[in-house]
């Protein structure tokens, strides 16, 4: 009897939680079911709008003197003497280093005085030549080309005279030793022009090639910039130059304090590309109106180059514009579509029927309208012609066919 009783009891709570889940699947089905089925719009439609439109260009830059000089040394051989370090104010002729040239070149400079001194004696011959035979040339002794090769045998004279008083010169500017009586004569390389040291480039006991060599660029030593004149240099791409002129206001912020805007303007736009990374680039010039303290040499500078602006300007999203039959059209929606065919696009779209378009049928709800565009932002385009504010347009090519939808069964 208790077996039974135990058996019946089973079944009896089996069937309750068969019962209770019936009912919760029911209860599941008609909340479902009472949901009303949200469809998205038909179409991706913009509006015609009149607002403010301002063309932008923005880039990155780099904020640089406007004039900084490259320092080398006059001479090859081993820097001995480091009299600056970056940071430091130096004033024009100011001795920043000091080089004690390598043997060759110490034995070359030995004879720049000697040569200063044969090539004014050689001058001074070939005057006396020249006028000895122009006494003859006037008495009628010899000819006239013999006078005019003694006259360029003087001016040849005289230019290898004021070429070796140059090399002097540089020798004696830049305290090079001029003999080799004394080998703890040293080169000196001084600034040549005032400013601050942003840049040094060797280390004592290095190895230094000379700046006046032909063969050679020279090593740089150190860089000297006026600090108190920056500008921003930008590399902007070729597609957005046209949108650019020497005049355009520029807006500027840095990363450090990105809250704080600086005024610019366009000084500079180069004539010619240049090529960065495999990309045309034509760099621009910034001129700041006021320098801040902010600013320091090297820094990114976010940049935005101000240019055309229109006021109340009639525009459409820039997705909008496309090209039929040769124009530049839109796709207006056609005003007063009626409800049920609004419907019926809809259900379309959201995949009721087997195709999203068949053949001409946008033709049922869009017309082309051919407009004639003015300015352009980088999200909206002006509209001078074809459109009124209001009118929806499509923001794709609706002429497309689409293509047949996945059976939800495969």
């Amino acid at each position: 009897m208790k077996e039974g009783h135990m058996r019946k009891k089973r079944w009896v709570i089996a069937g309750s939680a068969v019962v209770i889940l019936a009912g919760t699947l029911v209860v599941a089905r008609a909340t479902t079911k009472s949901k009303p089925e949200v469809l998205e719009s038909p179409f991706r439609l913009g509006k015609v709008q009149s607002e403010d439109l301002q063309v932008s260009v923005r880039e990155v830059g780099v904020v640089d003197p406007d004039i900084k000089v490259d320092v080398k040394s006059a001479v090859s051989g081993r820097v001995m003497g480091l009299r600056v370090r970056e940071g430091d104010i130096v004033k024009t002729g100011q001795v920043m280093a000091e080089v004690e040239p390598d043997v060759n070149q110490a034995q070359s400079l030995s004879d720049v005085k000697g040569a200063v001194s044969q090539a004014d004696i050689k001058l001074r011959d070939a005057e006396r030549a020249l006028a000895t035979q122009k006494s003859l040339f006037d008495a009628g002794l010899i000819p006239n080309q013999t006078l005019k090769d003694y006259q360029t045998s003087r001016d040849l004279a005289a230019d290898a005279l004021a070429s070796t008083k140059s090399r002097y010169q540089i020798v004696e500017d830049h305290g090079i030793p001029i003999s080799g009586a004394s080998n703890s004569q040293q080169a000196r390389v001084t600034a040549p022009m005032s400013g601050v040291v942003i840049k040094k480039g060797v280390e004592l006991g290095e190895t230094v090639t000379s700046g006046v060599s032909s063969f050679n660029e020279g090593t740089v030593m150190f860089t000297v910039a006026d600090l108190k004149s920056l500008i921003i240099r930008v590399n902007l791409n070729e597609v957005d130059i046209a949108k650019v002129r020497v005049g355009q206001p520029v807006r500027v912020t840095l990363d450090a304090y990105p809250q704080k805007v600086f005024d610019g303007k366009v000084r500079f736009v180069a004539p010619a590309a240049k090529v960065v990374d495999k990309i045309k680039v034509f760099e621009v010039e910034v001129a700041l109106a006021k320098l801040d303290d902010a600013f320091r040499t090297g820094m990114s500078a976010n940049v935005e180059i101000l240019g055309d602006r229109r006021a109340n300007a009639m525009s459409i999203p820039l997705e909008a514009l496309q090209r039929r039959e040769g124009q530049t059209v839109v796709y207006r929606l056609k005003n007063g579509l009626p409800e049920k065919e609004v419907g019926k696009a809809r259900e379309a779209l959201n995949g009721r029927s087997k195709f999203v378009w068949l053949s001409e049928n946008w033709k049922q709800y869009f017309e082309p309208v051919p407009v004639n565009a003015g300015i352009a932002t980088l999200e909206r385009v002006e509209v001078l012609t074809g459109l009124r504010p209001g009118d929806q347009v499509a923001l794709e090519d609706v002429t497309r066919k689409k293509v047949e939808k996945d059976d939800e069964n495969n």
